[in-house]
């Protein structure tokens, strides 16, 4: 049970490492697109890139807000493989 819980929060570490890319991307996006706003003198152009400004920062929150799952699922499956390293070296002495 050790290697499948080993194994299971390495791979929820990276679908939450990957969650994390993505927010980051989209914030990144965000903030060039509201900062072109701020410098567009037209009017249209300057809600055109403020909605879309908007439109990747929600996307952000939401990778966010996916990648808190599998950090919980990875904290319990630890704590499982320490609890059970520690009968297995109980048991040994």
């Amino acid at each position: 049970m050790g290697i499948f819980t080993k194994g299971t929060s390495v791979a929820l570490a990276s679908t939450s490492s990957k969650h994390s890319k993505n927010a980051s991307s989209s914030a990144r996006k965000s903030a060039s697109l509201a900062s072109r706003a701020r410098s567009e003198r037209d009017t249209d152009k300057k809600i055109s890139y403020l909605a879309e400004s908007i439109e990747h920062l929600s996307k952000a929150v939401m990778e966010m807000s996916d990648s808190v799952p599998p950090i919980g699922k990875m904290i319990a499956l630890n704590e499982v493989f320490s609890e059970n390293l520690a009968k297995m070296i109980k048991e040994k002495m």
